[in-house]
């Protein structure tokens, strides 16, 4: 906190502090002072009885006098914080809009952040000088389809301006909101900084549009992270089981949307790791699995071992595999609650037809 303004508040703190001591010594109800001094004011003014107002002002700037500078910068970093806590708890618009022009970026961050700023201070604080202000406005930005059409149209513009921040902080706090339109996604896919894009990847809520651009990014690991949503359109995963990047082919296996045809291909793929991940696949066909069965790597038939879809015949070749006990236990573990399963359903059954 500098300048005038900083000083003027810490006196307000001073003076408050000094009153309340005052009035804790005498047994006198404490002195009612505002939490915030309005912005601007260049009189400190207390709610207290006006014939002690002037007393206690100047016992309150004679402390002031006598302390030190370890106590003075004590006391100007419990302003900063108490400033910081207001900006973060209250839900008030109008005490938000004030403390937005609080000369502390640390506190018009946590404006910025509050759910409760209006989307004016918002737009304020979208062209604040520092960046980390700007990227609590992007990551808390909300574009609600239910709010009226200036809301919405305001906030967009909000967004279209943070999608274009010279800064990459800024740019990755909006990529990963939840809460944003498809055309702001859709810019963030396009971005230069491939950290964004990759933020923009991992959001749960990112537009089919926006995954489809990034589905076919430069980097293989946005592709990758891209091809992991659960959004992402299926002919793009079955182009991806044919990609060079092995990468991209695992996230494609891994992904439950994958289309029949792209598993039966990946089945054969030169990539361990590739074949284990469509023998973990739910939609996985028991006539694959019995193909991975036999693989050569021992990772790839224990998937098989574990899969829902293997049957009785498929889990007893694996329960008498020579070629792992780990392969075998895995097999014979899910044989026997199968077997019990069998064993009762035949006994209940000839119980019915004596």
């Amino acid at each position: 906190m500098t300048g005038d303004r900083g000083h003027r508040v810490l006196a307000w703190f001073v003076l408050a502090a000094a009153i309340g001591f005052h009035g804790a010594a005498s047994g006198a109800e404490p002195a009612k002072v505002p939490v915030v001094p309005p912005p601007g004011e260049e009189e400190i003014v207390v709610e207290d009885d006006p014939t002690h107002g002037e007393s206690y002002l100047r016992e309150a700037l004679e402390k002031l006098d006598r302390w030190g500078l370890l106590k003075l910068l004590e006391t100007e970093r419990d302003v900063d914080a108490k400033q910081k806590l207001r900006a973060r708890e209250t839900t008030h618009p109008d005490e938000l809009a004030r403390l937005a022009l609080d000369e502390d970026s640390g506190v018009r961050f946590y404006v910025a952040a509050n759910r409760y700023t209006s989307l004016l201070t918002r737009a304020d604080l979208a062209a604040d000088p520092v960046a980390l202000v700007r990227a609590g406005v992007a990551m808390s930005l909300e574009l609600d389809p239910m709010a009226p059409p200036t809301d919405q149209q305001a906030a967009e513009t909000i967004a279209v301006h943070l999608a274009a921040d010279p800064q990459a902080i800024v740019r990755l706090a909006l990529a990963a909101n939840a809460k944003l339109t498809t055309a702001t996604y859709e810019a963030l896919a396009h971005d230069v900084d491939p950290l964004v894009r990759m933020k923009l990847a991992e959001n749960p809520q990112a537009s089919t549009a926006a995954l489809a651009r990034l589905a076919q990014d430069s980097v293989a690991a946005i592709q990758a992270q891209a091809l992991r949503h659960p959004d992402v359109p299926p002919d793009l995963l079955r182009a991806a089981s044919q990609s060079d990047e092995v990468e991209v082919r695992l996230a494609a296996a891994g992904n439950a949307n994958t289309p029949m045809p792209a598993l039966v291909q990946m089945a054969r793929d030169a990539s361990p790791d590739v074949r284990e991940a469509v023998a973990r696949h739910p939609a996985t066909p028991l006539s694959v699995l019995r193909q991975l069965a036999a693989d050569s790597t021992l990772a790839v038939a224990c998937a098989v071992a574990r899969h829902p879809h293997a049957d009785r015949g498929l889990l007893m070749a694996l329960a008498e595999d020579r070629r792992d006990s780990t392969l075998r236990q895995t097999a014979q573990d899910r044989l026997i609650p199968l077997l019990r399963g069998e064993i009762r359903e035949d006994v209940l059954q000839r119980w019915d037809n004596r």
